[in-house]
């Protein structure tokens, strides 16, 4: 699941809590803490005790994740920056654990933030291999019917009126045709 549909579904179930935060108030503001709502039938506390489940839940997940994101930031900014360095050098460098590192460091590197190997302790950077794509070519012959379609005339294609890649004018009638290809 992608970065930004973890945090899409972190900041909904916040936004759910607070919900549930502001229905557990007023059902306990109105019939008290061990009332019971009467349009639902809940106890007036228990959305007060979702809401606050759900805020404290959805707030420490957000967070882990903008903490992680930003030690990840860092350690890339770091092993990007020297072609060999070790887990110790770029957790000095950039203040994270060293414990927490190498596990960082084989994120960004199956993320493809990161390029490279990571040998005992420490890690080298490869360049990005470049993309290679093979394209076939194929050769094709094209052909211009002998006769036009609507008057009937002989056509001489070095005569003719190109429109187009494709098509071509009749010299005595206007019409325009399209050429045949035929692959060799």
């Amino acid at each position: 699941m992608s970065r930004a549909i973890r945090m899409l579904i972190l900041i909904i179930l916040l936004l759910f809590g607070i919900f549930e935060l502001v229905y557990g108030f007023l059902g306990v503001s109105i019939y008290g803490i061990f009332g019971v709502i009467p349009e639902s039938g809940l106890p007036a506390i228990l959305p007060l005790i979702v809401g606050v489940f759900l805020c404290l839940v959805s707030v420490y997940l957000l967070s882990s994740m903008l903490i992680k994101e930003g030690r990840m930031k860092r350690i890339v900014g770091v092993a990007s920056s020297y072609e060999k360095i070790t887990i110790a050098e770029i957790s000095e460098l950039s203040g994270v654990k060293t414990s927490n590192v190498k596990p960082l460091l084989f994120e960004a590197i199956a993320e493809g933030l990161l390029h490279g190997v990571i040998k005992e302790n420490t890690f080298i950077r490869k360049e990005a291999e470049a993309e290679v794509i093979i394209e076939r070519e194929v050769m094709v012959t094209r052909k211009a019917p002998e006769k036009c379609y609507k008057c009937g005339a002989s056509l001489n294609p070095q005569e003719v009126e190109w429109v187009g890649p494709d098509q071509f004018r009749c010299a005595h009638c206007g019409a325009v045709m399209t050429v045949e290809t035929e692959r060799i």
